[in-house]
């Protein structure tokens, strides 16, 4: 009799696995660039960035954050809302120091916030949120694997909600009717 246990590893350690997960990779990368703008990144969620280009899009929020050379800047998120890349997120920054502060400002002017003291901005973050853009999505001159995202046009004020809720569900039927099947097997 032959005593020998066959050895089980754990699934992720199995070939058959990563065989699998490298091609679904693959796949997915192919049918990203070929149906998805010609892009690089599989997912397909909102929280993948948008390509280079023009949007449409609202404003999501505004933080202050370290900065990691030292200092602080001012994090925007948008969310696109409309088009292809609808429900994607574009971002940008403005620096909080003497350089930087002439582009804050001008970005301030353009989504018509009146913010008049640097010393207001903490206060003021709840009023961000809202604001309808259009943004202009650019390939960095200085570093082409990263973009700068800019404003162009004030939209107005918009409804943030109606950008991040999920698809409303369908209601129940109404006119749901039993079947009584005799070959139909219960789920308990």
């Amino acid at each position: 009799m032959n005593s020998k246990k066959k050895r089980r590893g754990q699934m992720s350690e199995a070939f058959c696995t990563a065989m699998f997960l490298s091609l679904s990779g693959g796949l997915q990368d192919v049918y990203t660039y070929l149906f998805r703008g010609k892009v690089f990144a599989n997912a397909q969620t909102g929280n993948s960035s948008v390509p280079v280009g023009r949007y449409n899009a609202i404003l999501k929020e505004a933080k202050i954050v370290p900065r990691n050379g030292g200092g602080l800047s001012v994090s925007i998120s948008f969310v696109v809302t409309d088009g292809a890349y609808k429900g994607r997120y574009a971002f940008t920054s403005y620096g909080l120091h003497k350089n930087g502060l002439p582009y804050f400002k001008g970005f301030l002017q353009m989504i018509q916030l009146p913010l008049t003291r640097l010393s207001d901005l903490e206060k003021a973050l709840p009023m961000f949120p809202g604001h309808r853009c259009v943004i202009n999505v650019q390939q960095d001159k200085k570093d082409p694997q990263y973009t700068r995202t800019y404003v162009d046009r004030y939209l107005g004020m918009g409804n943030l909600a109606e950008y991040l809720s999920t698809p409303a569900q369908p209601a129940a039927q109404d006119d749901f009717a039993e079947v009584n099947e005799p070959d139909d097997f219960p789920f308990n």
